[in-house]
């Protein structure tokens, strides 16, 4: 399935196809995978997303900033997509954050639920089913 196909179904299951579009921050030191993440949410199915680099200038992000959700990287250098999610609730309790990894270990879902993160995705990850946990969870938020 094409990219714009993808974003088509998203569009006619999304509950959300009328709203208005989400605030999403990236948080990668790989720049192709921001870039697909960006092409994806932002062109194709028409949300407002940001991009950051690095863990330390994503908080400084959220500090000054009102995102929807929050998409971290784990594996980053200087600090890990763990502590940036435990450095981000301290400024927002309530924003749902999804880690995205392309290197599983036994404790993944342990140490996600440590660093107060509300889901992950393994890389690679389905465009299309990434969508339907950002809306599901942005959903989710809004109502507590």
């Amino acid at each position: 399935m094409d990219i714009k196909t993808i974003g088509e179904k998203y569009r006619q299951t999304s509950r959300a196809a009328d709203a208005k579009p989400f605030n999403l921050l990236v948080i990668d030191d790989d720049i192709t995978a921001s870039f697909i993440i960006f092409e994806a949410f932002s062109k194709i199915m028409g949300h407002n997303v940001y991009c950051s680099n690095n863990g330390k200038d994503g908080i400084e992000m959220v500090k000054n900033n009102k995102f929807d959700l929050i998409i971290t990287d784990i594996s980053m250098p200087e600090m890990d997509g763990y502590e940036t999610a435990r450095q981000i609730r301290k400024y927002d309790k309530k924003i749902p954050i999804i880690a995205l990894t392309g290197s599983p270990d036994a404790d993944l879902s342990e140490k996600v639920k440590k660093s107060l993160m509300n889901a992950f995705v393994l890389k690679p990850y389905n465009i299309f089913s990434l969508a339907l946990l950002i809306n599901s969870l942005i959903e989710n938020s809004a109502e507590i």
